[in-house]
């Protein structure tokens, strides 16, 4: 069974011939993987075996969105904060934009459309060529 065979059957309620995998990393433990594996990004996860590919899009894009700094502002108005803890570093929202109802009215979305948005969605789709009509 391919990776997408895997999936359908699984979505359909049968039984593939094993469990569908995707892992997620943090950046410490992908920059390990990348070097072992001589890959990285969505290469990675295919050299790792993953059925299913995360593309993360909007505000999820901002979690490691520059990991070298202790803090940052992304697109979307969000403060976040670099974090240690016993295995490394990761980042959690530090500021939110909306604090109280008033701040909803003076909240203004970024324009996606302007920015290299969907990039990564549009780079999975072309390497493998799963750009067609979802068909069962």
């Amino acid at each position: 069974m391919n990776s997408k065979e895997r999936v359908l059957t699984a979505l359909q309620h049968e039984e593939p011939d094993r469990v569908p995998i995707l892992n997620t990393f943090t950046p410490e433990v992908s920059k390990e993987l990348s070097k072992i594996f001589n890959a990285e990004g969505m290469n990675l996860d295919l050299k790792l075996g993953h059925d299913c590919l995360l593309v993360e899009l909007g505000v999820f894009n901002s979690f490691y969105m520059d990991f070298s700094k202790e803090s940052y502002i992304d697109r979307w108005g969000i403060k976040w904060k670099r974090v240690k803890n016993p295995y490394g570093y990761y980042m959690e929202i530090d500021e939110p934009p909306i604090n109280k109802v008033e701040d909803i009215y003076k909240y203004k979305l970024p324009r996606l459309e302007e920015e290299p948005f969907y990039n990564d969605l549009k780079s999975v789709c072309d390497k493998l060529y799963c750009f067609r009509p979802f068909r069962t």
